[in-house]
């Protein structure tokens, strides 16, 4: 009996042999790594739902609470009619303004996952996020343009290698509106211009790469609302949902299927701001034309006046002469001119000094609500780039399935007067891909260090340095310019 099962023994030990070797062959002969297939259909949009916050410093500082407040190109962001909203500041007929600013993300402890997918093995954290703008104001009437571009490259480790497909995406909006009541209502619209650019490298070679364009348009309409007898003011704004096509006409690489489009989900922000403290908030604007107009009134019933007055000397043979007669009439008219000149620059100076003797303390709360709609068989932008090298092929319909809120919350205090301006703010990004989201934490302060009419084109106004912060988990954010101090 010992023998018979020793030789089963040997028996089992020779099969155990066996399938070893066999398993020592399979993993030699087998590649290093599996490749994933590309989608295999392109029934599919990309999401660009933006979760992180990308905006003007001042609306990161605040946690992109800035629907209800809507001042300056900042305000463009967040509300269509921010075009026609005059600052305290602004009391010009004519009024002109610029600002830009560079965003640039920083990895720490590995937080790269800027999808909120849970996954960190797609680096999307290099990218660098460029803002600027102009406006212009005539009166009640404003008209803006701005324009956001986001570059980043996704590093994607394959079984050649890490392939990095550059990806660029930029958001141009142009935007008119009109404030009426004196500047407590303001009522405007404008069209949202998307478009993606992607790079995809093979295996970062320039031979194997291809490049495709999306482009698209959507109308958007805000509404804001500051009454004068209150601290308080509303905000809404709704914008269409818009799809980018292909406009390049390329053919797809073998190792990547492009989707049908590329569409921004439509989104509806609203937002109150409520201010504390003795600065005013709400003001009433009037335009300096208006009150030229009654002055210019008032000069031309004066000289109508004088000329009768000539009139009737020259009947009376008082004054016969006419070179004498026109010599006064000369002198009237430079007269005219002289106090019309030193009428409109003393309401000008007048205004600014008025504003220069406001009180600055203050502090400001803002509240505001983004609901995104969804997306049909969206893919977040993420999955759709590495769908030929993650282990976890993307899924269609699995980002955008359904409507996202994002409640967000901002504040603003300056304790040191006319040098000083710190802001914090909180926002929740919710997951597109159906789980929990993510809440963010906003920081950012302004320090004032110098005036400038930049050589007569603006009035002097004071400039300081603006920084801001964005953090996460997995995800994190700085960013810089010089700014309007406000």
């Amino acid at each position: 009996m010992p023998r018979v099962i020793a030789g089963l023994n040997r028996s089992v030990r020779f099969r155990r042999n066996c399938r070893s070797l066999l398993l020592v062959a399979a993993c030699w002969c087998a590649p290093a790594s599996v490749r994933a297939d590309p989608i295999p259909t392109d029934e599919f949009q990309v999401d660009l739902f933006q979760g992180p916050l990308l905006a003007p410093l001042r609306v990161t500082a605040l946690g992109g609470a800035y629907a209800g407040y809507g001042e300056d190109l900042a305000g463009m962001v967040a509300n269509a009619a921010s075009t026609a909203v005059r600052p305290i500041r602004e009391s010009r007929h004519v009024e002109l303004g610029a600002s830009a600013s560079i965003s640039i993300p920083i990895d720490i402890f590995e937080n790269n996952d800027f999808d909120n997918s849970g996954d960190l093995d797609t680096d999307t954290s290099d990218f660098i996020y460029v803002t600027g703008g102009a406006v212009l104001k005539v009166g009640a009437f404003g008209l803006g343009a701005t324009s956001e571009v986001q570059r980043y490259d996704i590093d994607i480790d394959g079984p050649s290698g890490t392939t990095t497909s550059p990806v660029t995406f930029s958001k141009t909006r142009v935007q008119a509106a009109w404030g009426g009541l004196g500047g407590q209502i303001h009522a405007g619209g404008g069209v949202r211009v998307i478009t993606m650019g992607l790079d995809y490298r093979a295996g970062n070679q320039a031979s194997g790469s291809s490049q495709f364009i999306f482009v698209g348009a959507a109308p958007e309409f805000g509404l804001l609302v500051k009454p004068v007898a209150l601290p308080l003011r509303f905000g809404v704004t709704y914008r269409f949902a818009a799809k980018a096509l292909e406009v390049t006409g390329g053919e797809s690489p073998a190792l990547l299927t492009l989707p049908r489009a590329v569409r921004q989900p439509w989104e509806l922000e609203t937002g109150l701001a409520f201010q504390l403290g003795p600065r005013p908030f709400n003001v009433y604007f009037v335009d300096p034309e208006d009150a030229d107009d009654e002055a210019e009134a008032r000069v031309r019933a004066a000289r109508e006046l004088r000329k009768r007055q000539l009139e009737r000397e020259l009947a009376r043979g008082e004054s016969g002469d006419p070179e004498l007669r026109e010599a006064r009439e000369s002198d009237l008219e430079q007269l005219e001119q002289r106090w019309l000149e030193a009428t409109e620059q003393e309401l000008h100076d007048q205004r600014d000094n008025a504003v220069a003797a406001m009180p600055r303390e203050h502090v400001l709360v803002l509240l505001s609500l983004l609901a995104t709609g969804p997306v049909e068989n969206g893919i977040s932008v993420e999955r759709f780039l590495s769908q030929t090298t993650s282990n976890d092929p993307p899924k269609i319909g699995s980002s955008g399935g359904a409507v996202n809120f994002s409640p967000r919350f901002g504040i603003e205090a300056e304790p040191i007067e006319n040098w000083l301006v710190v802001r914090g703010g909180s926002y929740y990004e919710p997951n597109r891909f159906g789980g929990v989201g993510r809440q963010h934490f906003t920081f950012g302060a302004q320090l004032r260090v110098f005036s400038s009419d930049f050589w007569g084109f603006f009035p002097e106004w004071p400039y300081g340095v603006e920084v801001a912060m964005d953090l996460a988990p997995r995800y994190e954010s700085i960013s810089a310019s010089v700014a309007l101090f406000r």
